[in-house]
């Protein structure tokens, strides 16, 4: 059995192969993390939405997320990318800085985590979480005022969840999704009410 390498290890040599270009591409990352790929990229794109932060940037990373979740449902060990895929590039020092934001983080975590329930996070159950990361995703996408920070957190333990064979952490991850549901729902209804209200409002007023 092959010794199992922290996530924060994995980030740390990534940070250190990154090539010295202005962009990095797909291709070039798989060829550092081979295996761990898709997860780590799902990480990296996740944690930077889940801290308060400008508003609309996570309409940006969650096609980001979104890529490599597909190529994790579709559970390609051979990583074999298609040419397209592999070419699709980002600017080496916006990459770095995600990853050396995370790092600190990731350590942190790392204290209270360890191989458990393994079977939560690995084998068939894989395609099930990648379908979740996609779902969460989705909802990265629309323009929710601090909706878009739970989801994105929920996606960034499930992917160290993933890496770390962490069965515990994905069931936090799926009753932080829960609440995430629950809450996004408690916003929709209350804007609802809000411009139904409004709607009344303005139509009582004699012009």
């Amino acid at each position: 059995m092959k010794p199992h390498i922290r996530t924060s290890a994995l980030l740390e040599n990534l940070l250190i192969d990154l090539p010295q270009t202005e962009r990095a591409d797909i291709g070039q990352i798989v060829s550092v993390l081979r295996g761990k790929v898709f997860a780590i990229l799902i990480l990296i794109f996740a944690l930077p939405v889940s801290i308060p932060n400008i508003p609309g940037i996570s309409t940006l990373f969650a096609p980001l997320i979104i890529v490599p979740a597909i190529f994790m449902a579709l559970n390609d060990k051979k990583l074999r990318l298609p040419k397209f895929i592999s070419s699709i590039s980002f600017q080496t020092k916006h990459l770095k800085f995600a990853i050396e934001k995370s790092l600190p983080f990731v350590k942190q975590l790392e204290k209270f985590i360890s191989p458990r329930l393994s079977f939560l996070s690995s084998g068939f159950a894989i395609y099930f979480l990648a379908i979740e990361i996609i779902f969460l995703s989705l909802i990265l996408i629309l323009p929710i005022p601090l909706g878009n920070m739970m989801p994105a957190i929920a996606i960034a333990i499930i992917a160290l969840g993933i890496l770390e064979n962490d069965g515990l952490l994905i069931i936090v991850a799926n009753i932080l999704i829960y609440f995430s549901i629950k809450l996004i729902h408690i916003g929709i209804q209350l804007a609802m009410d809000f411009f139904i209200s409004l709607g009344h409002w303005l139509g009582n007023i004699n012009l």
